[in-house]
């Protein structure tokens, strides 16, 4: 989005034609000439205001950061860099220089604890405009080659704090480097907020500091089917928070294909839709009203989820378990299963199984043995341990929830906090356990015990309950199928 006043249609859109949104992404086109820490002033000329009145209306802002520093006199970035000393040299003491978008740059030396207070600093203006988080990319890191894409030599030379260490060992460490620094930016200038931070590229450990998404994906029907097998294996390998670009990033989306994204991505972590400058719009009424209507009832949906859905979030944070799993999971003793990478579950209790594959309206599904399971709808139950044949129609995505659920779920709001308190209580019939998280939903209190855990009991269709924690917190009232 390429001015403040796009941005505003763009957010005034999405209310009237009450599709729920709560984020708007600026991309590299906010900033002055792609320079970090700035902002157009022409085509962002009040660029608080814009923020103040997007908060009004219920959505929050995140821009986009690249690490790489244009090489300009009278530019803040580049002078205090020089004055402070940030860059990576070579060793004989040159700064190393890349093209990256701004033009030539230099990168900082996130390896040292100053420079990425000093990265955090020069963010500040940002986050006191009204930013809400922060978008790390570029951050392997990359620049420009002749006709691909490259690095810092090996042998170019990082400070880390005085014990030095050249590129070759610390290149894999950039991206959680710089997302340390502007997670310190976000607990520094927003204290007492939850930091939402972003990164490209990481590290064992960034899932501490920074969520992710998958980068530059294609709008193809490969890349949608990849997407599945790519966030499981980085949900199981620590980087829960995680997503794709729905609808695609490069090249052109249709109708179809982005209905089967968002459908294929309703309950995944990090739900965003975001393409490249030179594809077409990908907004939902882009399409027509049949796929306007679709997108609307899919996004629907996930916020209905949400309350289950945070609740999955609260475990992986206490308890480091994956928010999205494979289904071999559920059913671990059936090696015939270990390669289902097509459908996959949130938390234990909900199973989804969406279309991969240009025109298809039906689909096989693996149900797993050990438990019986219901449609969403709760109209047919299922024994496990079986294929079963799903019709999917353009305007539905199968969803599957254990049989002995109490699903938590709430009403549609068109942006959060709007029903984060109004908790119901949806029980699928069976036996088993379900927890409900709940706190103030944003804040740190929670760091202090500021929240309840309710445990749900369901024996055929009797439900008892039993809460853990601030018993304040467990809100919710009870609905049978």
């Amino acid at each position: 989005y390429m001015t403040q006043e796009e941005v505003l249609a763009l957010a005034h859109q999405f209310r009237e034609r009450q599709i729920p949104c709560d984020v708007i992404y600026l991309d590299i086109h906010y900033m002055d000439q792609y320079k970090v820490f700035t902002w157009d002033k022409v085509a962002f000329p009040n660029f608080k205001g814009m923020t103040e009145q997007l908060h009004a209306i219920g959505f929050r802002l995140v821009v986009i950061l690249d690490p790489g520093v244009k090489i300009e006199p009278d530019y803040v970035g580049y002078d205090s860099g020089i004055d402070e000393d940030v860059f990576i040299k070579y060793t004989d003491g040159t700064i190393v220089e890349g093209v990256v978008w701004p033009g030539l740059t230099h990168h900082p030396d996130f390896a040292n604890t100053r420079v990425r207070q000093w990265w955090a600093d020069h963010l500040r203006p940002l986050i006191e405009a009204g930013v809400d988080g922060l978008w790390n990319d570029m951050n392997e890191p990359l620049y420009f080659g002749i006709g691909e894409a490259i690095s810092p030599q090996d042998y170019a030379m990082h400070d880390v704090d005085g014990i030095g260490a050249p590129h070759a060992e610390r290149h894999n460490l950039y991206g959680h480097d710089m997302a340390t620094a502007s997670r310190l930016a976000l607990e520094t200038y927003r204290p007492n907020l939850r930091p939402f931070n972003i990164t490209r590229s990481g590290y064992a450990g960034t899932q501490a500091v920074a969520s992710s998404w998958t980068g530059d994906n294609k709008s193809t029907w490969d890349d949608l089917r990849i997407s599945i097998p790519m966030n499981l294996n980085l949900s199981m390998s620590g980087q829960s928070f995680t997503g794709p670009d729905i609808g695609g990033f490069a090249r052109d989306t249709t109708p179809e294909l982005i209905v089967r994204w968002y459908q294929a991505c309703i309950l995944f972590p990090f739900y965003r839709n975001h393409s490249a400058i030179d594809s077409i719009y990908q907004e939902p009424w882009r399409f027509g009203e049949r796929v306007e209507s679709i997108i609307r009832k899919t996004i629907e949906l996930r916020y209905t989820l949400l309350p289950y859905l945070y609740s999955v979030v609260a475990e992986c944070h206490f308890d480091g378990f994956p928010i999205m799993r494979p289904v071999f999971t559920m059913d671990a003793s059936n090696p015939h299963i270990r390669n289902s990478d097509d459908c996959y579950m949130l938390g234990d209790h909900i199973l989804v199984a969406p279309v991969l594959e240009e025109l298809t309206l039906r689909r096989m599904v693996y149900l797993p043995a050990g438990h019986d399971w219901w449609t969403f709808d709760g109209k047919t139950r299922y024994t496990g341990g079986q294929f079963i044949s799903v019709e999917a129609p353009l305007d539905t995505v199968p969803i599957f929830v254990r049989a002995g659920t109490a699903l938590p779920i709430t009403e549609v709001s068109q942006h959060l906090p709007q029903a984060a308190t109004n908790v119901t209580i949806r029980v699928y019939p069976g036996h088993g356990t379900t927890r409900l998280y709940q706190d103030a939903g944003e804040g740190l209190g929670y760091k202090n015990g500021e929240y309840a855990w309710t445990t749900f009991t369901v024996d055929d269709a009797q439900v008892t309950s039993t809460v853990e924690g601030d018993a304040s917190y467990s809100q919710f009232t009870m609905e049978k199928h």
